[in-house]
């Protein structure tokens, strides 16, 4: 693994590379997490 800090941290063209090797994942269909996510989200608020 030549990638030695995490995507928020790259600049340019390593930016780009690994995003564009990670962007399949990232935009993979997320709709199971929405129900999920929404309940924690309300009892959150409800505290």
């Amino acid at each position: 693994n030549q990638c030695k800090r995490g995507l928020f941290f790259m600049d340019d063209e390593e930016w780009f590379k690994y995003r564009k090797l990670l962007n399949p994942l990232m935009m993979r269909d997320t709709d199971w997490m929405v129900l999920p996510i929404q309940r924690m989200c309300e009892k959150a608020v409800q505290r």
